[in-house]
């Protein structure tokens, strides 16, 4: 019995995929105490993300950014023609895909960062100003589900979310996690620190 049950599970691939949600809010207090303090949370999960790619070769991680007014895909995006990242090559030994990810990330994340409506005219405890967590949240459950379709019939996934942020609670987006948790109850363990 033991028997079958090993060749049974020897015949499924199984691969994980772990999607990172770091809400980049500049009113989160640790922030504005000290701007550098997002990079080093970001340079802390890109370790994170390479590390859990190097447990199994078919392991996956994805990177969301969430903003107060959006939310954005940091990684894996589409390549394009002008694209430089395809040309990336390891200079110091390092995992040519550990090398794209933090690259991307970070190319990704400056891009993010520097636009004009990143950090509003005016920011204080009091306004109040949430994050699109919830929006967020839900691209990553649709990136979720486009994988889970494009899977062989003997493959399977198995998907996680972690969720970074520094932000107060907000009830106005309430209904919207609450919506986004109903949604994935059965098939996605997510995680929120």
């Amino acid at each position: 019995m033991l028997g079958s049950l090993t060749q049974e599970n020897e015949s499924v691939n199984t691969s994980q995929l772990l999607v990172i949600i770091i809400d980049s809010s500049p009113a989160q207090k640790y922030v504005r105490d000290e701007p550098g303090a997002l990079y080093k949370v970001i340079d802390a999960l890109v370790a994170f993300g390479n590390a859990h790619v190097l447990l199994n070769s078919g392991n996956q991680v994805a990177f969301y950014a969430s903003t107060i007014t959006d939310s954005h895909m940091l990684y894996p995006i589409e390549k394009r023609a002008d694209d430089s990242t395809q040309s990336l090559h390891q200079v110091d030994g390092q995992y040519e895909q550990f090398l794209a990810l933090e690259l991307l990330i970070r190319r990704n994340m400056k891009v993010l960062t520097n636009d004009k409506g990143f950090i509003p005219q005016k920011i204080s405890d009091e306004e109040g100003l949430s994050t699109c967590l919830a929006s967020t949240l839900l691209k990553a459950l649709t990136f979720i589900n486009l994988k889970e379709k494009k899977l062989a019939a003997d493959e399977v996934l198995s998907s996680r979310i972690l969720i970074v942020s520094g932000s107060c609670e907000s009830t106005a987006q309430y209904m919207a996690f609450n919506n986004a948790f109903f949604a994935a109850q059965k098939q996605v363990l997510m995680q929120h620190c």
